[in-house]
């Protein structure tokens, strides 16, 4: 009777143990921003074979409201480049939109005399000047850089290729 119990407490602890482990996809960093005058968090994804293959350079998907977007961009970078090969691996950086308010305000562009308009062109100026050099510097980046966003961040990067930055 005692061995019935040993086994099914070794079998429950074991369930236990599997159970409350996590998954972890990319990592966190953060970049202080002299133009937005902010510490703005980032989440970075990096493809399977980064570290396999160490001369390899990458495309960068940046992606606005990361807060909200980065597990299932990841997830679909993973799936489609990693597993499918229908488009290349890629470094996924998905800046954060700190809260809906802020996020709405970094996503549309200022109109004089609007009270509600925003800062998106200091936005962009962030990601072309600032994020960009730091990403560049720190991974291993090819120089094609997709910007991506949707709903008020498809706004944003309609705003951004009226602009006609060299970003987009």
């Amino acid at each position: 009777m005692k061995i019935i119990y040993l086994i099914v407490f070794m079998i429950f602890s074991t369930i236990n143990v599997s159970v409350s482990q996590e998954i972890n996809i990319g990592h966190k960093d953060s970049l202080q921003s002299i133009n937005l005058q902010e510490n703005r968090p980032l989440s970075i994804y990096l493809p399977p074979s980064y570290y396999s293959k160490p001369t390899q350079n990458y495309p960068v998907l940046y992606i606005l409201d990361g807060d909200y977007n980065f597990q299932y961009v990841s997830g679909i970078l993973e799936l489609q480049a990693g597993i499918a090969e229908n488009i290349p691996e890629m470094i996924l950086v998905a800046i954060s939109g700190k809260g809906s308010r802020n996020y709405k305000k970094n996503c549309k562009p200022y109109v004089h005399g609007v009270e509600e308009s925003g800062n998106a062109d200091q936005v962009l100026e962030f990601i072309e000047k600032e994020l960009t050099p730091y990403i560049d510097s720190k991974y291993r980046t090819l120089d094609y850089k997709i910007l991506a966003g949707h709903s008020i961040g498809g706004l944003f990067i309609i705003n951004s290729a009226l602009k006609k930055t060299n970003f987009i």
